[in-house]
């Protein structure tokens, strides 16, 4: 790879990880608004599985893949559980680590320990139809279970589906501008 191929893919990663650093350092206060909220209501998600009614305030949420707990750390929601890559290993090292203190392991991608996450009593799982397609109808059981499709290219799409299902649009509404905006910059120069 030249360094001129090198520098666009170097700037939306820079981008990228910027943007989620951004978000992920936001107060994480509840607000009046949120607070109010019924804890039984739900609301429809449209899903790869279908429609999925899930919490209109999920407070306990399981992810299991990288890109999910990406999508919730960037929207300011710590999740009770979540799988790691390997499971030698640790969470992403390019996420914040402040942020991943408390959140328990529940096995690795594609290989959820499904006991595990029951035991969080989660009120929302998020994870992917390529990774837990097989799992959807044991993971519904546990909490509404919302799946993307895939996982890696189409992330801008997964991390609105995220957003919707965490009842979060405004703050990814926020975090996809400051993502654009410092895409532009860093294009530019």
């Amino acid at each position: 790879m030249t360094r001129r191929t090198a520098r666009p893919l170097l700037a939306a990663t820079g981008a990228l990880a910027l943007a989620v650093t951004l978000t992920a350092c936001g107060s994480g206060e509840e607000t009046a608004a949120d607070a109010g909220k019924d804890a039984g209501a739900t609301r429809t998600v449209k899903t790869a599985m279908g429609e999925v009614e899930v919490p209109e305030a999920p407070k306990r949420v399981v992810v299991l893949d990288t890109a999910e707990l990406d999508s919730a750390l960037t929207l300011g929601v710590k999740p009770v559980g979540a799988v790691r890559s390997d499971a030698a290993g640790g969470f992403a090292g390019y996420l914040p680590q402040r942020e991943l203190a408390g959140i328990e392991n529940v096995g690795v991608i594609a290989q959820p320990n499904l006991e595990a996450i029951a035991a969080l009593k989660p009120d929302l799982i998020l994870t992917s139809k390529v990774r837990d397609e097989a799992r959807y109808a044991q993971l519904s059981k546990i909490a509404a279970t919302v799946m993307t499709e895939n996982t890696g290219y189409p992330w801008k799409e997964n991390f609105q589906l995220h957003a919707e299902a965490l009842g979060k649009q405004k703050e990814a509404d926020r975090a996809t501008a400051a993502y654009e905006k410092r895409t532009a910059e860093v294009t530019e120069a």
